[in-house]
């Protein structure tokens, strides 16, 4: 069964089936949050200790400038990246945003009848943040719930990886359900020759284009573009250059003999173009990528010309 987090504050905002109604047969209340951690790995123990615990406790080391507990060794466990509809981290800062999440898609099945009860796209809205989707007619029995949150081109976004059981045999069933994430995201400078990493060496350069194939395989698994791929000339004449943003990257991580999760690799090819797509440079790296944000983001060094 999936992790599920409940809540405690139930808001009544539609129902599925007659219509609202006070005396309607409300059987069940959905809601939903996305988390974009990296759930390969295990949740890092130490952010949400007090100084007087994390003193005594392995692992963690107290941060004095900024009070924190922090982890010895950050990279082998992740945090919580709850998200909501907008699906933008707390802190973006100067990144590019990542795609919002619309819709989510409402499956549920009744198992001892093999039927299908409810096939169904809702508003995000309606059952994001302290918002709970009311649904009505259900059978009062067992049933299986998949909930799968969507970007506007239909992209999964976040899933439940195996369906819930829910109990709507006694009172109205009420839950929050937390999703998690399919895909992962790479962010990285693009190092240009000549020049110091973070500048463009001409201003013809105007966009980056960017192919992931994944190890094995021979078509192409994402490909997109980003642009402006630098800035224009400051008053030094020098030309900054934008990190290079790759979302949506898809991440089917498999689970090792001892455990651990192997994360999927990919050939990348990076080129910077002109105003009218020319190959101005170009440059390829292989990179891991797991769900949620990598940490393989060194900078990816390009030549000028096409890549061979």
């Amino acid at each position: 069964m999936g992790f599920v987090k409940p809540v405690s504050i139930i808001a009544l905002v539609a129902l599925w089936g007659c219509g609202p109604n006070a005396g309607a047969d409300v059987s069940a209340e959905l809601g939903w949050q996305f988390n974009y951690r990296d759930w390969t790995k295990p949740l890092c123990p130490c952010p949400d200790l007090s100084e007087a615990d994390c003193g005594s406790t392995a692992g963690c080391t107290w941060n004095a400038a900024s009070s924190v507990c922090e982890d010895d060794v950050p990279a082998a466990c992740t945090t919580d990246d709850i998200r909501a509809c907008d699906n933008q981290p707390v802190e973006l800062g100067a990144a590019a945003p990542f795609p919002a999440v619309p819709t989510v898609h409402v499956l549920i099945r009744d198992p001892e009848r093999n039927q299908t009860t409810l096939d169904t796209d809702f508003d995000c809205d309606l059952g994001g943040g302290s918002e709970f989707l009311a649904l009505q007619g259900q059978p009062r029995r067992t049933l299986e719930l998949r909930l799968t949150a969507v970007d506007a081109d239909g992209n999964d976004m976040y899933v439940s990886e195996t369906p819930w059981d829910i109990d709507l045999s006694g009172e109205t069933f009420q839950q929050r359900f937390e999703l998690r994430t399919p895909n992962g995201d790479l962010a990285f400078d693009v190092e240009y020759p000549g020049v110091s990493v973070g500048l463009c060496p001409t201003s013809d350069v105007k966009s980056l284009r960017y192919t992931l194939t994944r190890e094995g395989e021979t078509d192409p698994t994402l490909v997109g573009t980003q642009s402006p791929a630098c800035d224009d000339p400051d008053l030094f004449g020098n030309i900054n250059a934008n990190k290079l943003y790759i979302r949506n990257i898809p991440s089917k991580p498999v689970e090792g003999s001892t455990g651990g999760f192997q994360p999927d690799k990919y050939d990348v090819v990076v080129e910077a173009l002109d105003s009218s797509n020319n190959v101005l440079y170009c440059g390829t790296s292989q990179r891991n990528v797991s769900p949620g944000s990598n940490s393989d983001n060194s900078s990816q060094p390009v030549t000028a010309g096409a890549c061979p």
